[in-house]
């Protein structure tokens, strides 16, 4: 059960960006940045429900997103991009 006031997202994203963010250039993290504005129900649908995300998100952060995510335990992991 989550703490009174912790959204779900938070827990998600956190974890992504812990692991994430240190590597991002600027690019990178306005694109983050434009993923935390979006609604609870938005993230959870692209990220866990495997709904594509709209276009304006449809790219490398939120792929790496969708990718890190353990869907069956809800943890991240430190899954790198083939490059």
């Amino acid at each position: 059960m989550l703490a009174p006031g912790t959204q779900e997202s938070d827990l998600i994203l956190g974890r992504f960006a812990d692991l994430h963010l240190p590597e991002f250039d600027s690019a990178q993290l306005d694109r983050f940045e434009a993923l935390l504005d979006c609604t609870d129900p938005d993230l959870f649908d692209w990220i866990i429900g495997g709904f594509a995300p709209p276009k304006e998100h449809d790219h490398d952060v939120m792929r790496l997103c969708e990718a890190s995510l353990d869907t069956t335990t809800g943890k991240t992991h430190n899954w790198e991009p083939s490059r």
